[in-house]
């Protein structure tokens, strides 16, 4: 997730994501002194990245509403990964014109 958070936030090793296993079947995801719905939807995009780069995962669905809330620097940046992946990717995006 490193990787991918590294290119989505340029390097900003304040915005670095968490994950911390709480119980066998439960984890948390999410950056120290930033619980904002934008960076709470960054973190699932790097998340779901990494698994769908390292696992037999065949493809992703994101919705706009995922997007709503990130930065314009970051959302482009995330686009740029997703142009990347050898795997499909599917998103919808609503007001294709403001971005």
């Amino acid at each position: 997730m490193d990787d991918f958070n590294a290119i989505v936030c340029q390097n900003d090793k304040a915005s670095y994501p968490i994950i911390q296993g709480v119980s066998p079947s439960k984890y948390q995801l999410y950056t120290p002194n930033d619980n904002g719905s934008g960076t709470s939807n960054k973190i699932l995009i790097v998340s779901d990245m990494e698994c769908l780069s390292n696992t037999e995962l065949p493809y992703v669905i994101h919705d706009s509403v995922m997007f709503s809330e990130i930065s314009y620097d970051r959302l482009s940046e995330i686009i740029n990964i997703y142009t990347q992946s050898p795997k499909q990717i599917f998103i919808a995006i609503d007001g294709i014109i403001k971005y």
